[in-house]
């Protein structure tokens, strides 16, 4: 088996056909399957995706009784997969192109030091109807890039685009990887310690934005508290072998800082801004003046 596609669903009875729809119609040169990853959602998602049983070859359904989170959700469903490559896509998003996986795969193919890939696309905003680039300036991200860059430049990994190869990802997952929702960032790490990353600068696909979204969804503070933790967590996984970035906590601390103001946690947001201040990065004028402008127009400009 060349490609397992895996697709993440919770109450996506609105979307998944069409998700569905644009895996069926792409090219394929190539033995695949697609594994449907279904969390107990409280719509009819399941009967939806059942309609597709007999419409593709190698089609399974990895079911929770309960809701378990996206992280188990999907670990599960990896656990069923039997391709060299896996794809994946959450069940509200659609690909466009209809080579995706060809043009994927490709990747893989020709260039041995590959591991990860991912693509340009769209993000389309439900709420108001609009389509725009996932990547304003797609020119700044480098074709092929290691761990190092990923983090020093923070790059954002379109997460409907992601394409790995199954043998860089770790046979267990650590602990703390089902503790957290942030999966893309988690394997773009785990796969970038066996290679590189591949950036396909194409419209390959489209992520949806709306009310129900995960990161909708997820409240600022708590969100920024379990992103702090997952890092620590990282760096020990890691060995502190990338101490420099995920050792530092200053961007976390200062967005808490901000979050705390706007809901009047003034305590908690001294203590924020203390360590934001006291963190391993020096900060700079121009830092400081952003800083103070924020949380000036928090307090006065509500």
């Amino acid at each position: 088996m060349k490609l397992s596609i895996v697709l993440v669903t919770y109450n996506h009875e609105k979307y998944i056909r069409k998700c569905i729809e644009s895996i069926i119609e792409q090219e394929f040169d190539f033995e695949w399957e697609l594994v449907i990853a279904y969390d107990c959602s409280a719509d009819n998602t399941l009967l939806v995706a059942e309609e597709y049983r007999d419409k593709i070859k190698n089609f399974s359904i990895s079911i929770q009784e309960k809701n378990v989170g996206v992280a188990i959700n999907f670990a599960d469903a990896l656990a069923r997969t039997k391709g060299e490559l896996l794809a994946f896509i959450d069940g509200d998003d659609y690909n466009i192109d209809i080579r995706k996986y060809i043009k994927q795969v490709a990747v893989f193919d020709n260039h041995s030091d590959v591991v990860f890939c991912f693509g340009n696309g769209y993000s389309y905003m439900q709420s108001s109807g609009k389509t725009v680039p996932y990547y304003e300036d797609a020119l700044r991200i480098p074709q092929k890039f290691d761990l190092e860059y990923y983090y020093r430049h923070n790059v954002i990994i379109n997460p409907t685009t992601i394409m790995c190869r199954t043998s860089s990802l770790p046979k267990q997952f650590p602990d703390f990887y089902f503790k957290y929702n942030n999966v893309d960032w988690m394997l773009t790490s785990f796969c970038a310690l066996k290679g590189k990353i591949f950036f396909l600068d194409e419209a390959l696909s489209c992520y949806r934005i709306h009310d129900k979204s995960i990161t909708r969804t997820t409240k600022s503070i708590d969100y920024l508290l379990r992103g702090k933790w997952l890092n620590e967590q990282m760096n020990e996984y890691l060995k502190y072998e990338y101490d420099w970035f995920l050792g530092n906590n200053s961007w976390y601390n200062e967005q808490l800082t901000y979050e705390y103001v706007r809901n009047r946690e003034y305590r908690m947001s001294l203590r924020s801004a203390l360590k934001y201040f006291s963190g391993k990065n020096k900060i700079s004028v121009s830092q400081l003046r952003y800083f103070a402008a924020t949380i000036y127009s928090i307090l006065f400009k509500r």
